[in-house]
């Protein structure tokens, strides 16, 4: 399986609505509750922009992003400020 089968089979769990971060005390949750309104937010794998729109949206952001899948970021184009569709290279990639 190449790496955009399996992004594929990945996005109905990343694209859904995300009402109630304020309470989430998951990784989104906390990293909602950091960002202060009105800030400029740079969302690296911004995927389909859902987490983005809620920034824009309760928090009065503004939101560009960066996503390697073209399809996802031509969703996220539709949520976000602006979005570059670009494939990003590890130089040195972290090993386990």
């Amino acid at each position: 399986m190449n790496i955009n089968e399996n992004v594929n089979t990945l996005r109905p769990i990343y694209d859904f609505p995300l009402p109630f971060l304020e309470d989430d005390y998951g990784s989104r949750g906390l990293v909602y509750r950091a960002i202060i309104s009105g800030s400029r937010v740079l969302d690296i794998g911004c995927d389909t922009g859902r987490f983005g729109e809620v920034l824009r949206i309760q928090k009065n952001c503004t939101v560009d992003g960066v996503e390697p899948y073209l399809p996802a970021a031509e969703v996220a184009q539709t949520r976000l400020n602006q979005v570059s569709y670009a494939q990003l290279i590890m130089k040195n990639p972290l090993t386990a």
